[in-house]
């Protein structure tokens, strides 16, 4: 009996389970969006007008642009410096230390280079109005 229930409990473990969890926070987003709507049209206001009022990001690609860049950069420099230890675990920590400090980095470059797109834009947006 245990040799195939620990089969079958690693498989729903490993398939199923992930799957379930997936479809779950999908159904709940869908029918959180659902409800929102339906109180927007209780309201009187149209679903369409409704939304938040901060623009998008007009950046998105220059931060996933830099995210890429970096998190490459971190491997690369993992799997260099990682020729330097001994023992596998040390190499695995090192490899997803750097690619996590790398890609931290870039993130935090983002923020300052798109805060000073964004400034520059403001001050270009003052200007004109004058």
């Amino acid at each position: 009996m245990d040799e195939v229930l620990i089969p079958v409990l690693g498989i729903l473990g490993a398939v199923v389970l992930p799957i379930a969890a997936v479809a779950w926070v999908v159904y709940w987003m869908v029918i959180g969006r659902h409800r929102e709507r339906m109180a927007m049209i209780e309201r009187g206001l149209s679903p369409d007008e409704g939304g938040s009022n901060q623009r998008p990001s007009r950046y998105g690609s220059l931060r996933t642009g830099l995210l890429m860049a970096g998190l490459a950069i971190g491997t690369v420099a993992g799997i260099f410096l990682a020729r330097l230890m001994a023992e596998d675990y040390e190499k695995f920590l090192l490899i997803v230390s750097l690619i996590a400090i790398c890609g931290g980095g870039a993130l935090v470059s983002y923020f300052f280079i798109s805060k000073k797109l964004m400034d520059k834009e403001a001050e270009d947006a003052s200007l004109a109005e004058r």
